[in-house]
């Protein structure tokens, strides 16, 4: 994104945004938490930002630095959605530091039963070897008659 530099009067001000979100990817998760969300947009590098889903504070997915959030290339943040008690449209908001700049953006979160793959709904049946005989010869014989 390219952004000109406005004059009023004897002052020139820098007219870019230092925070500005444009997409969720994925925009659909599960309220079980743990999805790693990237948001896309422009962010400044210098800035450490701050990411809340429904008010409640996000993970910064990488080892020691908690919910604090650095930009990748100034163009995206990644975050790791916290658990959700309710489903539905909830609200992302990311505030940045030392600029003092906010945004928010909408992401569905969908219950908990909704899998992504097909293995999540596997796992609620019986393994396989549990199902039953796999050769004629292992059916249960009837008792023979007396």
């Amino acid at each position: 994104m390219s952004f000109a530099a406005q004059t009023y009067g004897d002052e020139t001000y820098n007219s870019e945004p230092t925070l500005a979100l444009a997409s969720a990817s994925p925009a659909r998760v599960s309220r079980a938490g743990g999805t790693i969300v990237t948001l896309s947009g422009v962010f400044r590098e210098t800035d450490t930002f701050l990411v809340s889903v429904d008010g409640i504070q996000a993970y910064s997915g990488i080892e020691g630095q908690k919910f604090t959030v650095k930009s990748i290339g100034g163009s995206k943040i990644q975050f790791v959605v916290p658990q959700i008690p309710t489903p539905g449209n909830k609200a992302v908001f990311v505030s940045g530091s030392p600029s003092g700049e906010n945004g928010t953006i909408f992401m569905d979160v969908l219950e908990r039963n909704f899998g992504n793959s097909p293995s999540e709904i596997r796992r609620k049946f019986a393994p396989w070897q549990l199902v039953g005989p796999r050769r004629l010869e292992l059916e249960p014989k009837e008792p023979a008659a007396v």
